[in-house]
């Protein structure tokens, strides 16, 4: 299984296959604080890379299963040449490394170039005309019917509106060809609902490219981390969205940055785990909580054991003395 702390090392020192999909010698992996800036989704981690100022978007499969279907899927996509939903590219075992026998494992990356464009949730919050989306939805779920395609995780985060305002689907990874799924009609119908909820019914606000022009009272308390950024207000600590200008209202005694979309944070007596809209994922239980990044794993202390937690905050073991000894029953 990829781990996050693989998929770091095979950001760092690309491979030859991974250049050669990137077309660059040297792709910019690495952000200020010396280390590649990852997401776990549900079955990929993925990094954000800039290659001769492209942003492209890459990711790995974590389970083995996984691989094999997006592998198929990457070509299907290529050949449909459709302009509303974004391919991807096959880096073939762009990742090498040594399993605990010593023995040689490989695996694929898969590198979509990202559409010029901001994520339909940053646009709805913008103004974002309501009637035009219903246009654009509309058209997008008629493309779908047209080839026959089903995307399986239709969300706004995975929708992006052009320049030209037309919406483009992205994170295809696990697209199915046989014809449009009942989830999909589900979700066309919320995004249209969530047109009519926050779409401006008159006109498109103008936009400004400032990432961090967020005027909330406080002061900013610790460095950007995945976009999130700490704020310290009359002694308690909140985070900012500086992307979506948004706001966490929870607040905290002390917190972590953010690594793959999750937060450590201390309330008035005990730790917990918060992901980005500030719901715990991990309940203010216990006395520490220490993240494995390179397991994506939690372990977290109760006097004086420990417990293993996963990444969706789901308990992995019994407690036991040492962190170190909690090793989840399935390893």
């Amino acid at each position: 299984m990829v781990t996050a702390q693989l998929f770091i090392e095979a950001l760092e020192s690309p491979s030859e296959p991974l250049r050669k999909v990137l077309n660059d010698p040297h792709p910019a992996c690495r952000f200020e604080d010396g280390s590649p800036r990852i997401r776990r989704l549900t079955d990929f981690f993925e990094a954000d890379v800039v290659c001769r100022g492209t942003l492209f978007r890459v990711a790995a499969p974590i389970r083995r299963e996984i691989s094999r279907e997006t592998v198929r899927n990457a070509g299907r996509l290529n050949d449909i040449g459709s302009p509303r939903i974004s391919g991807f590219r096959l880096a073939e075992e762009a990742m090498a490394w040594l399993d605990e026998r010593g023995e040689l494992r490989t695996e694929h990356l898969f590198v979509e170039q990202v559409p010029e464009g901001r994520p339909l949730d940053e646009a709805l919050d913008r103004g974002y005309s309501a009637a035009a989306l219903h246009r654009e939805l509309t058209a997008l779920q008629q493309e779908f019917a047209r080839i026959g395609f089903s995307h399986g995780n239709l969300k706004p985060e995975n929708l992006l509106l052009t320049p030209n305002d037309r919406l483009i689907v992205t994170r295809c990874y696990r697209a199915r060809f046989n014809g449009p799924s009942p989830e999909d009609e589900r979700s066309f119908a919320a995004l249209h609902r969530l047109a009519d909820q926050k779409g401006d019914p008159q006109h498109r606000i103008p936009e400004t490219n400032s990432e961090e022009t967020v005027d909330y009272p406080g002061e900013w308390a610790g460095p950007c981390s995945e976009g999130m950024r700490p704020i310290l207000t009359k002694g308690v600590y909140r985070f900012v969205d500086v992307r979506r200008k948004k706001l966490i209202k929870r607040s905290f005694q002390a917190v972590e940055p953010f690594y793959e979309g999750r937060a450590v944070v201390r309330t008035r007596e005990k730790f917990g785990v918060i992901d980005k809209t500030g719901e715990f994922v991990i309940a203010p239980f216990y006395d520490e909580i220490i993240y494995n990044r390179n397991k994506s794993l939690f372990y977290g202390r109760l006097q004086d054991q420990w417990c293993t937690l996963s990444y969706t905050g789901k308990p992995l073991t019994a407690f036991v003395k040492s962190q170190f000894t909690a090793v989840p029953e399935e390893a």
